[in-house]
């Protein structure tokens, strides 16, 4: 996957994104260094061979606050950035699974609903 400007992508906080951003600031709450807020990818200024991109970030924080982040580099240290974690499918449950025969009951009930009735 390559960083695109748009795409989201997690922001590791560091000390300073906090104090520069947080403090004494009214409505926004407590962060802490390496705590991981979204942020959109604002520009793209490199690609790193086989690691990613380095980036600019508008990072969303928890409260009526963002940080302007310059020269980003990917991995998983404070000041970093990283793709969000994939969640796994749900395996869905046993109302949601349609078997063949209900597949076939479903396209018959639907092409009786539309065909008119023969005389």
């Amino acid at each position: 996957m390559h960083a695109t400007i748009g795409r989201i992508v997690h922001y590791s906080l560091t000390e300073f994104d906090i104090w520069d951003n947080v403090e004494d600031r009214p409505n926004v709450n407590a962060h802490v260094p390496g705590q991981l807020q979204p942020a959109i990818v604002v520009a793209v200024i490199k690609e790193i061979k086989g690691k990613g991109e380095v980036v600019n970030l508008q990072v969303f924080l928890d409260g009526k606050a963002t940080a302007w982040v310059q020269g980003a580099y990917p991995g998983e240290e404070p000041g970093q950035w990283r793709w969000p974690a994939r969640e796994p499918d749900e395996e869905p449950g046993p109302e949601t699974r349609i078997t063949a025969d209900g597949v076939k009951e479903i396209v018959s009930a639907a092409i009786a609903a539309v065909t008119p009735p023969t005389a």
